[in-house]
Formats: C-alpha cells, sequence, structure tokens
C-alpha cells in the first residue's frame, strides 16, 4: 500500500532533513501513528494529522491504497 505523507507549516522547520512530501509502502493496514514513526518523525511533535479533508487521530488505522496524510506541526508565534 502506498501512503503520502505531506509535511506543512511548522513541522518543516522541525524535520528540515525530510522533503515536503514522503512516500512510504506498507504491506498491510498502519496507524498514523507508527506511519509517523517510519518517516522518522517523533509523534509527540505532531498536534493535528488531516486525511480525505477530515482531522484523524494518530491511532487511525489507514486502510486505503494512495493515501494522503497531511502532517501539521505545532502552533507557534506570539
Amino acid at each position: 500500500m502506498r501512503i503520502t505523507l505531506r509535511l506543512s507549516g511548522s513541522i518543516r522547520l522541525i524535520y528540515k532533513e525530510l522533503n515536503e512530501e514522503i512516500v512510504l509502502f506498507v504491506n498491510e493496514p498502519v496507524s498514523i501513528r507508527a506511519l509517523l514513526q517510519m518517516a522518522g518523525i517523533n509523534p509527540t511533535v505532531v498536534p493535528a494529522v488531516y486525511m480525505d479533508e477530515s482531522k484523524k487521530d494518530k491511532d487511525y488505522m489507514v486502510t486505503k491504497e494512495d493515501s494522503r496524510i497531511t502532517v501539521l506541526g505545532p502552533l507557534a508565534g506570539g
């Protein structure tokens, strides 16, 4: 199963070494938390993820081929 993580906002500043889009291949359903770990992203610094235009919990199981998940970083600013 092909899954794309799209890094957005401040998460790109935290993980400068990662590409804006990360494509992962898995053989079975997998949680978003596990996908983040596979990509080298600490799930605790990710406050929100979106898939199919709706917010998902990091324990949500991804079961669909060609899923696109947007990963948001912590809010910053003043």
